[in-house]
This record gives C-alpha cells, structure tokens and sequence, in this order.
C-alpha cells in the first residue's frame, strides 16, 4: 500500500510537470558581444606630462592644467590648489599616487606628491645630505645605538629601520622635504581619514611617504593672503 501511494504521488508530480507552461526565449534586436578591452579609451598624448618638468615659479597660464582639477579656491581667491586628474597621464614616476600643485596669485609656489615607496635614498642621490628630523623616540635611540645611515656600494642610505622621520633640503630660494612614516597601519592615500566608533571621533591618518618643493617664501606669502582675507572679513563687519 505504501509502495502504491509512492508511486501515484510520483505519478501526480510528473504529470504536473509535463504540463506546466514553458517559458518562451527569443532575443529582442540583434545581440551584440561587447569586448571590454576594447572599450578603454586613448590617452591623448598631447595630455602626458612627467613629473620632474613641473617646476616652482611657474605660471599658471604657462601650465596645461588639463590634466589637474580645481580642488578648490582659498582666501580671496588668491590661494589655489589643483589635483591631478589621472594619473595614467603621469609617464615618469609610477610610484605616485597623489599630486597637488599650489598656487598663489597666479604663481606656482608649492608642489607635493604622496608616493607608495619609501624613496629616501632616491632622494638624497638627487640632492645630497639632508637635514634629518627625527620624529619620535623610538627613532632618536635607534638612530643613536644603530646610526641613521648606512654606505652601500659608495653610496649614503638611510638605515632601513628608521620608521618615521623627514629628510630636509635648502635649495638657493626653495625648501625640500621627504617625509617618511611606516608606523601608519597602511598606505592611505592623502586626504584619508580612519574613524574611532568607539569614542565617534576622527583618526587623522597622515600618509607614509609625502615629497614636497616649495619657495622659500611661501609660508610667508600664505600668511599675508590669509591676514587679507582676514581684513576683509572685519571691514565687512
């Protein structure tokens, strides 16, 4: 009996099957294969640009921003500061992620790039000794017992130990920096912020590696567009 009710329920089923409607498929206008390696499009090379062509002093007419965006407009619209755009169009560094160029009035006054290696030695092969700051006290008592830097092959390296420290250049009427920190937990890029829900407050995370030129003037120059935009704040008052 129990074999019986098995096999009309097994019966029921596949009869319910064979009749239940089919769904219908048929295209809809003429199919197209799409090759997504074929969709990217050229880079004009008109738009390429190196790194090492930027320079202090330069004007802002005098430069193809094309490849930078406005990233904003600061004091009585005197301080300017661009973002490059895409990165693709950079063709002499490819450890760069982030450039920034700042401009005062319409001159070039300052340049930073964030890079993902550690490009001290690079650095002072470029530009010969540096100013070494040393940021912390774990880096003062290993640069103390180990020393801050090693020769290799004629040359002066930084001690690959050394985790957070700058490199600082004086340069006829430009000043030069090279900041290195590896005791960040990762390479954020500029701008980046971590956030503690814990306490909901923000973690400023500053990145790794951050090259900077800029004139010798440029704090100062910063300072009076600022005392400036001050003034006309109060006169408006």
């Amino acid at each position: 009996m129990k074999q019986l009710l098995v096999c009309i329920s097994f019966i029921s089923v596949l009869s319910a099957s064979c009749h239940r409607e089919k769904p219908v498929k048929f295209y809809v206008g003429k199919p197209k294969v799409v090759d997504f390696y074929t969709q990217k499009k050229e880079i004009d090379p008109k738009l390429k640009f190196q790194f090492g062509n930027l320079n202090l002093y330069q004007k802002m007419e005098d430069i193809n921003l094309e490849q930078f965006k406005k990233y904003g407009t600061f004091y009585t619209r005197d301080f300017n500061i661009y973002q490059v755009n895409n990165l693709d169009l950079l063709e002499d560094n490819q450890y760069i992620t982030e450039i920034y160029l700042y401009f005062i009035g319409d001159t070039l006054h300052k340049i930073q790039a964030f890079t993902t290696k550690n490009m001290s030695d690079f650095f002072l092969s470029k530009y010969g000794g540096a100013r070494l700051v040393l940021k912390d006290r774990f880096n003062k008592n290993l640069a103390m017992t180990e020393g801050a830097v090693r020769k290799r092959s004629g040359q002066i390296v930084m001690n690959k130990n050394l985790s957070n420290y700058k490199l600082k250049w004086k340069d006829r009427d430009r000043l030069i920096s090279y900041q290195v920190d590896e005791t960040a937990q990762k390479n954020f890029e500029a701008l980046e912020e971590l956030v503690d829900l814990e306490h909901l407050r923000k973690i400023e995370v500053k990145p790794m590696y951050v090259f900077t030129i800029q004139s010798d003037k440029y704090n100062q120059l910063l300072s009076r567009v600022k005392n400036d935009e001050a003034m006309a704040t109060l006169k408006k008052l």
